[in-house]
């Protein structure tokens, strides 16, 4: 893709430097010391990768590539008692350099999550980018706790009345089994540098997105040494010692694409999407069928809106479903979501999927928009299975769609934030739901991982109050997704870990950043401090643009300088260095929204609150008065997050 428009290509420019002097002496681990003869001396057994969880046609396409194996790496369970003889398996894949001439050495890959699996992405980076395949062995691994590797399970009792009861309980529940204190960060970087060592390598490439910035960025500060080149993209917050601030800059994010991107992306087609010519009208034909503060909106538009701002490539898709459900539910109820739906609501959903069917069949849109768009409205109507009892005005059955705690299980909200587009909790046995409550008291999940993880590298909030101001100030900053949160399970969770590694900023070694301005999972805020902290990195930052997880991104300006990096060792000259963003489906040019990039690394004009985010906001609010949702919800003689019930 040619990045063109009004506002001109910024491109990273000027003579490249070498990558880093040499750094500092300091204490690292020496992981070869550390475990028995018999995990040092074992040996790796390279077999056809199966990949059972990915689904059809990729898998196919990613076992085709030549050269792919997959291996099992056994590691102590421990690292801080590596010699016990308590031992976990590490499932990792590999393809070789397809010109053995060039090979420079490994390049580990981590896609994010935490808890995301990476086991296919030897495979999937060696067809992303031919220039890497080239010249690095690429290396996939599962973490500890994940996948295909020793697994972490949690049961829990979710017989839960309130969502601070649920979190508690999930909390306990976990940390009831023996591995959960061993799924952190620390101990995987420790497991990264195990497998360089039995790969044979002195030293570790990689390429880190997401929450994979956090752990890349981990490695680097407990292994500077053997840190080579590192590409950090979408960069989590690194300075504050846990996870939580990512995490907590997650809502007003949301809410900054949708308004000051999304928005005017539709109303610059309103000739297509027929919600009107200016942001602001757009907005609030969303919101008078209800925002997200309708069951309907949330169960068939909410998923679509929010994979969306992963990827603005789908832009057409989220303005289709908005358009339709500004048509199909307008004048749509608004509910407080945070409280039980009552059941019409449940019921009317079936119904209203056909006339958003009906509504998207009828855009002028591409065929391959509206076959996905349609295709998620299926899959939407298969996941949704009621059977109601209009006598006693029950509704009874599996709905895998419901909402829990708010949580859109088998829909990519967890726990009210989003783990790169992938579901790691909700996985549901024979949930029963009644009246939106659980009625079974035993829920087992496949992917504990990604709570252990968050919630062990550095002690969250654990004081209510604190997490209770938080909500509100997010129900009334960020009303589009805010509502979905909950006083997260990390509040009931003791660390393992003390956080981010310790070592002097002037002592990490150089790495390379990239980061898009408007992107709403690692706000910008976030990455922009994580950049200053490693002071010898250096950073492409891309001006109008939403996308998380960005490499490669197909223009030269944001392309050359990643690769010149991992392929030649040489850094920009420059900190900061900006690139324009691709014009959004369906434009031959990129509009400038948010603010630009100067030299200093600062977006002069962006902020988490614009003042068309802020007129969104009132405009929500006072629909909300008028559907007479307070502000904060709950008892008088309670801590009001701790009164709430689960939904």
């Amino acid at each position: 893709m040619a990045a063109a428009g009004v506002v001109g290509a910024l491109c990273a420019t000027g003579l490249a430097v070498p990558a880093q002097a040499k750094p500092p002496v300091h204490s690292e681990p020496v992981v070869q010391d550390l475990v028995p003869a018999a995990l040092r001396t074992q040996q790796l057994l390279w077999e056809d990768c199966e990949f059972p969880d990915v689904a059809e046609p990729t898998r196919s396409t990613l076992l085709a590539v030549e050269g792919l194996q997959c291996a099992t790496v056994v590691v102590p369970r421990d690292w801080y008692h590596a010699k016990d003889g308590n031992t976990i398996e590490v499932e990792i894949s590999k393809v070789p350099a397809a010109d053995e001439s060039r090979r420079r050495g490994v390049m580990l890959i981590n896609p994010g999550g935490p808890g995301g699996s990476g086991l296919p992405w030897s495979a999937s980076m060696a067809l992303r980018s031919p220039d890497v395949h080239e010249v690095y062995d690429t290396i996939g691994f599962d973490p500890r706790g994940v996948g295909e590797s020793t697994e972490l399970i949690c049961e829990y009792d979710a017989s839960a009345q309130t969502q601070v009861e649920f979190a508690r309980n999930y909390a306990e529940g976990c940390l009831r089994n023996p591995l959960t204190p061993f799924i952190t960060t620390r101990q995987t970087t420790l497991d990264m540098d195990f497998i360089r060592y039995l790969l044979g390598e002195k030293k570790l490439s990689y390429v880190g997105y997401s929450y994979g910035t956090w752990l890349g960025g981990s490695y680097a500060a407990t292994f500077p040494s053997k840190t080579d080149r590192f590409l950090l993209d979408s960069a989590t917050d690194m300075t504050s010692g846990t996870l939580e601030e990512t995490w907590d800059l997650q809502p007003g994010t949301r809410d900054r694409q949708m308004q000051d991107m999304l928005m005017p992306y539709i109303a610059r087609h309103d000739d297509v999407y027929g919600m009107g010519d200016t942001a602001m009208e757009a907005r609030r034909a969303f919101e008078e069928a209800g925002g997200f503060d309708n069951y309907i909106n949330i169960i068939i538009g909410l998923n679509t809106v929010i994979n969306a701002m992963y990827s603005t490539e789908l832009y057409p898709q989220a303005a289709a479903v908005l358009s339709a459900l500004a048509e199909v539910n307008a004048g749509g109820v608004r509910e407080d979501f945070r409280l039980p739906y009552g059941t019409d609501a449940v019921r009317a959903v079936p119904d209203y999927l056909g006339q958003i069917e009906e509504h998207v069949k009828g855009l002028d849109i591409s065929a391959e928009d509206k076959a996905a768009v349609l295709a998620e409205l299926d899959d939407a109507l298969q996941q949704y299975v009621t059977n109601a009892d209009a006598a006693d005005g029950q509704i009874d059955g599996q709905i895998e769609g419901q909402i829990i705690d708010g949580q859109i299980l088998d829909g990519q909200i967890l726990d009210g934030q989003i783990m790169d587009g992938q579901i790691t909790e909700g996985q549901i046995s024979e949930g029963q739901i009644t009246e939106g409550q659980i009625a079974e008291a035993q829920l087992a999940t496949d992917a504990g991982a990604f709570e252990a993880i968050r919630c062990q590298d550095g002690q969250w909030t654990t004081d209510l109050e604190t997490w209770e101001a938080k909500l509100e100030q997010g129900f009334r900053d960020a009303p589009l997704t805010a509502m979905f949160q909950s006083v997260p399970v990390c509040a009931f969770w003791p660390a393992q870990e003390e956080g981010f590694p310790e070592l002097k900023n002037k002592d990490l070694p150089g790495v390379l950043f990239l980061q898009s301005e408007f992107d709403a999972a690692t706000a910008y805020e976030g990455a922009e401090r994580s950049i200053r902290k490693f002071t010898r990195s250096k950073a492409v930052v891309v001006d109008n643009e939403g996308s998380h997880g960005l490499f490669p991104y197909g223009t030269e300006c944001v392309d050359q300088p990643a690769l010149t990096w991992l392929l030649d060792g040489e850094l920009p000259r420059s900190k900061w260095n900006a690139c324009v963003g691709v014009p959004l489906p369906g434009e031959i040019y990129t509009y400038n929204v948010g603010g630009t990039v100067n030299k200093n690394g600062k977006l002069r004009g962006f902020k988490m609150q614009s003042e068309s985010v802020q007129e969104a906001n009132e405009m929500v609010a006072e629909l909300r008065r008028e559907a007479g949702i307070p502000d904060i919800p709950g008892s008088e003689d309670a801590t009001v997050a701790a009164a709430l019930p689960v939904r």
